[in-house]
């Protein structure tokens, strides 16, 4: 699949800070997974009683991690510092040795870049009507600052056991709140329907123990192929709605999920006389959708 992204930001931004750690710890955790010394990014240098010196580790066969100076990449000064170090060490018995793992270091990035994936992954199902809703501002202001903790850390859930491949999305509940999710590796990343979007308000801190409920996969269309905004709806209760149609400025259709399950349904809309109209036919189903949105006014530049 192509694509067209600024360079600036989607491509050398996003690409440096999310893309580059959120590919190292997928290839380090999938199956069968790796530990975190055989990440493939290294500081390029650890440091010895205090010496720093520029080197590379290694873990051996045995499981032991191996410590290799690389002369070539020392100043003689440093190499010299380095040996009289260690000659001090031999004497004593003991050195002490440190050294820093990157991706560690970026365990941030790696969280907001499992936000940004499952953003892109509802995305590709619902196209814009999904990614511009409002109520969906503090994701967009995660995946921008994606090195910073914006949003509570209750976004996302480690499953024990379980590898989600290829990743998928869909409907659940978690703690009794209704989610939307991506299924992603070994992670669960819940996002908030738009009748509720204090979702991280109302989820536990601690995932420990819980089980997702009422799970429902969503595929829709491979390819977006809707046109105009978009809204889902899980039996009565709307999850998404595009702002445009919300405030009737645009038409567009809704996707009825039913919640037993079941082939989803399109709805249009209708005009108030054929609505009158239909509601006179025997086979007429009449649902109250029960949203309580409020909406940014259209003055705020969003």
């Amino acid at each position: 699949m192509t694509t067209l992204l600024c360079r600036r930001t989607c491509n050398n931004a996003y690409g440096a800070m999310q893309d580059k750690w959120f590919g190292e710890y997928l290839n380090l955790i999938r199956p069968p997974a790796s530990g975190i010394l055989h990440a493939k990014h290294q500081d390029g240098h650890f440091e010895v009683d205090g010496q720093r010196i520029n080197g590379r580790y290694q873990v051996s066969g045995n499981g032991r991690i191996q410590f290799l100076v690389l002369v070539y990449k020392n100043s003689p000064e440093a190499m010299s510092a380095f040996d009289q170090r260690m000659a001090e060490a031999r004497f004593r018995g003991s050195f002490q040795l440190s050294f820093s793992v990157p991706i560690l270091v970026n365990k941030q990035v790696i969280n907001s870049a499992f936000l940004t994936a499952a953003y892109l992954l509802w995305f590709r199902q619902l196209g814009y009507s999904w990614a511009l809703q409002s109520h969906l501002d503090p994701i967009r202001e995660q995946i921008r600052k994606p090195d910073q903790q914006v949003l509570p850390k209750s976004f996302s859930a480690a499953c024990t056991n379980v590898y989600f491949e290829p990743p998928w999305i869909g409907t659940g509940y978690i703690a009794g709140q209704l989610v939307l999710f991506a299924a992603i590796s070994n992670r669960i990343v819940f996002l908030p329907p738009v009748d509720h979007p204090n979702l991280y308000e109302l989820l536990p801190k601690d995932f420990s123990g819980l089980k997702s409920d009422e799970v429902k996969p969503l595929t829709l269309s491979r390819h977006n192929e809707f046109y105009g905004p978009l809204g889902l709806l899980l039996g009565d209760r709307l999850i998404v709605g595009p702002d445009a149609m919300l405030r009737g400025t645009v038409p567009g259709h809704m996707i009825l999920l039913p919640p037993s399950g079941g082939k989803p349904r399109i709805l249009s809309q209708i005009s108030d006389e054929e609505y009158e109209r239909l509601l006179d036919l025997p086979n007429a189903v009449r649902t109250n959708v029960r949203p309580d949105i409020r909406l940014p006014s259209r003055d705020t530049g969003r």
